[in-house]
């Protein structure tokens, strides 16, 4: 092999040599960073990503301790859990779609990365720098805002968890202070899902149930007892016709207090059509109170009446418009003249006697 070595001989050549020297020590020292660079990206995933276990790891792959936002795969539980300051928590049924992966390289001055896919809350995505978990972002739709900018050459990845299934949540995995006010509403509890057993004690108020949803349907038999109905709550206008019968109400009713019964009261003409053994009334035009014998009314009690306070006339009618049957060993009186109507008969038994003054 020939070499030209020109007008400046061996000097000329010393200095190419050397030249090609320092250019093959940059290419080494470039390739060398490279190779260190390339080892501490692939630390930083490694200490973010520990891989998978059986059992949760207690320090990272370099046996260093855990980074909060850690990540490991339980080939036990077949689950994807994350490292939090109370430890290991659970996050969804890992697969590949569970999370997004962005990664972005800071310069000093960019403080704002587009993400590919918008995070559904803070808590939905998991921020790192250079492998250090940070809290120092803010969201705004696909835009993740980190502050102060990130170092020239520092590395951001941000995990974005996609969207989880109800199904893919593993037990206790959601606490009430992850869950935002007003966020859960009734039509995102499925029907029969609350029951009275998961219901704190007097955590339903009257003020918390809307108008109307509660109904006869939805009360249990005998769950409303006189010791749960405030006095004077209920009233005439809040019970419904005919909703009170007889057979709802005790034998031997008492009326206990100093005041009255009202009883109905009425003429003659306007007794009732159909009349029941026991009922009684007021007659207005006998002045006295009357009771239906089961075939006839009688007076009922009241006794001699006169003016004022005076106890001394006894009335009766002058017209027998009903057939009458005195009472088998009874006698009975009354004042004329008496009339006894068309069809109308007066039975006197035997041993018993009718006397007409």
């Amino acid at each position: 092999m020939a070499i030209y070595r020109g007008t400046g001989g061996a000097n000329e050549a010393t200095d190419l040599a050397t030249n090609q020297a320092v250019i093959a020590k940059q290419f080494a020292e470039d390739a060398a960073n490279s190779a260190t660079q390339a080892n501490l990206t692939l630390d930083t995933f490694q200490d973010i990503y520990l891989g998978a276990f059986a059992t949760a790891p207690m320090l990272d792959n370099d046996g260093s301790a855990l980074q909060i936002g850690a990540l490991y795969f339980s080939t036990t539980a077949n689950k994807l859990f994350i490292y939090a300051s109370v430890g290991w928590q659970e996050t969804a049924t890992a697969s590949p779609a569970s999370f997004v992966r962005n990664s972005f390289t800071g310069n000093g001055v960019q403080t704002t990365f587009v993400l590919t896919t918008p995070p559904a809350s803070n808590e939905s995505i998991l921020v790192y720098a250079n492998g250090v978990y940070t809290t120092n972002y803010s969201l705004a739709g696909t835009s993740l805002t980190i502050t102060p900018a990130p170092a020239n050459g520092v590395s951001i990845v941000a995990l974005i968890a996609t969207t989880v299934a109800a199904n893919m949540l593993g037990n206790d995995s959601v606490f009430t202070a992850a869950i935002q006010n007003n966020a859960v509403t009734s039509q995102k509890i499925a029907d029969g899902a609350i029951t009275t057993t998961q219901l704190a004690d007097n955590s339903v108020t009257t003020a918390k149930v809307v108008d109307a949803n509660i109904t006869s349907a939805k009360i249990a038999d005998l769950n409303v007892t006189t010791a749960k109905i405030n006095d004077n709550a209920v009233t005439t206008v809040k019970v419904a016709n005919s909703n009170i019968t007889s057979a709802k109400l005790e034998d031997n009713i008492s009326f206990p207090g100093l005041g009255a019964v009202k009883v109905p009261a009425g003429t003659t003409a306007q007794r009732p059509g159909t009349p029941r053994t026991g009922d009684i009334r007021f007659n207005n035009d006998l002045v006295s109170f009357e009771g239906y014998t089961g075939t006839n009314w009688s007076s009922v009690g009241g006794g001699a009446t006169g003016g004022s306070v005076d106890k001394i006339f006894y009335l009766n009618d002058q017209t027998v418009n009903t057939s009458y049957t005195i009472p088998t060993g009874q006698n009975a009186m009354t004042t004329g003249p008496l009339t006894i109507a068309n069809g109308v008969t007066i039975t006197v038994p035997d041993n018993s006697n009718l006397v007409i003054l």
